[in-house]
């Protein structure tokens, strides 16, 4: 695949779904950020005070980040990631990991790690409710790092529409 520059655009919108899973096609973007050529800039797979919503999503399907990351630097579409993970990655539980990954709020996290430490990693969440979503703090952090990615109000850079679970 091609790579990314995470430094001139953010990674899709963690709404954004492959394979019904909400965070693969964010968690891709960032890898394709790591391939030789590309700039994660300041986004990243693991956090500093625990495993980010990306390796909770790769846990519970069963994929290694390095195995992710091979795939990613081998095909050329991500059909083929999709053809993949259906092959390869559990995914008996879609329903269940994508309410898991979409639980997280701002005070679940806060009760783990430092106030400033978080506000220094999510800025855009000192102006957010405590009870807002993980989700929802990635996209307006997004949204702050780069403003001309978000016209009209779309969820994401690439457009995809905002659709919560169930």
């Amino acid at each position: 695949m091609e790579t990314i520059d995470l430094t001139t655009q953010p990674p899709r919108s963690p709404y954004q779904k492959m394979e019904g899973l909400y965070m693969i096609p964010r968690t891709i973007d960032k890898l394709r950020a790591k391939l030789p050529g590309g700039n994660i800039g300041v986004y990243s797979i693991t956090t500093p005070f625990a495993p980010g919503l990306s390796l909770m999503l790769l846990d519970d399907i069963g994929v290694t980040e390095e195995w992710l990351l091979e795939l990613v630097q081998k095909v050329s579409v991500e059909d083929e990631i999709a053809d993949w993970l259906r092959r390869n990655a559990d995914l008996s539980s879609v329903a269940s990991l994508n309410k898991k990954l979409f639980s997280p709020r701002i005070e679940d996290v806060l009760a783990f790690i430092p106030a400033a430490t978080f506000y220094e990693i999510y800025p855009a969440a000192e102006k957010m409710s405590i009870t807002s979503p993980m989700f929802e703090v990635l996209l307006e952090d997004d949204r702050l790092m780069f403003p001309n990615h978000f016209k009209n109000g779309s969820a994401s850079a690439r457009n995809a529409p905002i659709e919560q679970p169930t």
